[in-house]
């Protein structure tokens, strides 16, 4: 069976929808009226079906724009459409960021302490020995310095690494947790990923559910954990390979039928309870037609 193909991109939340198309041969044709209707209806739904974001926060949501375009043999596949939202608590997350900042001001002092200045200033004249060494091929004292120099090098790391990993543990501790949401509801999806550690909760809505953990990473900061839950049916949960939930569409009906629907919200886990609490499900369960 064939993977269903998208006729439209998927939502990148934190972006505003650009409902222009982009396809990889470059090939489009005008969308029919159908075709039209139905992304309106569907658009309008899951408008309608998310939930706004918390009181004082501030939010940004895909915008609506009418369908022009689409790839050209689009109806031999389920029509996708997504939409998505994402709030930020920006007065928490600058408090937090300014209270570490205080606490981290003294440690980037460090690396001027007495002894790492000992220790620059000896490699610094090391360094000049070890030119004149070179110039007067003086292997036995070349071989020593190197030593030496290797010895200051390691010594002057190490402090630098302590203290580097002294100010993560501070930004860990200390970064701000559940200033962020990002949520998306996306249409006839077939197959998604789960590339980090998830594990199955109770069914949300009655639908397959699951839920990663949140992490912090040096490169990344804070990264909330994500619900996943798939309305339709036939999901299942394969690990081939690494995990991933599929489904199959089915052949047979039109591309302009709703046949899943997979909503993601990456928030902290109280938070991502409650807006999938405030989803409009009834209208969500009513688009699926199959």
């Amino acid at each position: 069976m064939k993977k269903p193909r998208s006729s439209i991109p998927v939502v990148i939340i934190n972006i505003i929808l650009i409902s222009s198309l982009v396809f990889a041969d470059g090939e489009t044709r005008k969308a029919t009226q159908k075709e039209k209707d139905f992304y309106r209806m569907v658009m309008e739904t899951l408008i309608k079906a998310m939930p706004a974001g918390p009181e004082g926060w501030n939010g940004e949501k895909s915008q609506f724009t009418e369908l022009e375009l689409v790839t050209p043999d689009c109806e031999k596949y389920p029509f996708r459409v997504s939409y998505g939202a994402s709030w930020t608590d920006d007065a928490r997350r600058q408090a937090a960021d300014d209270e570490i900042q205080k606490v981290l001001a003294p440690k980037m002092t460090s690396n001027v302490s007495p002894e790492y200045i000992k220790l620059t200033e000896q490699t610094s004249v090391l360094a000049k020995d070890l030119a004149d060494a070179a110039g007067k091929n003086d292997q036995t004292a070349l071989e020593r310095l190197q030593k030496e120099m290797e010895t200051n090098a390691k010594k002057i790391h190490d402090i630098t690494d302590a203290n580097d990993k002294e100010c993560d543990g501070i930004r860990e501790k200390m970064s701000a947790r559940d200033v962020s949401i990002q949520a998306s509801i996306q249409v006839n999806e077939f197959s998604h990923a789960l590339y980090e550690t998830v594990v199955q909760g109770a069914p949300v809505a009655g639908s397959l559910t699951y839920r990663s953990q949140g992490e912090w990473t040096k490169d990344n900061g804070w990264r909330e954990g994500t619900t996943y839950v798939f309305l339709g049916k036939g999901w299942q949960t394969k690990t081939d390979g690494g995990t991933s939930i599929e489904t199959n569409a089915q052949n047979g009906i039109p591309s302009t039928v709703v046949q899943t629907i997979f909503i993601s919200v990456q928030a902290d886990p109280a938070r991502a309870r409650q807006v999938l609490e405030k989803i409009n499900w009834s209208v969500l369960k009513k688009l699926i037609q199959n």
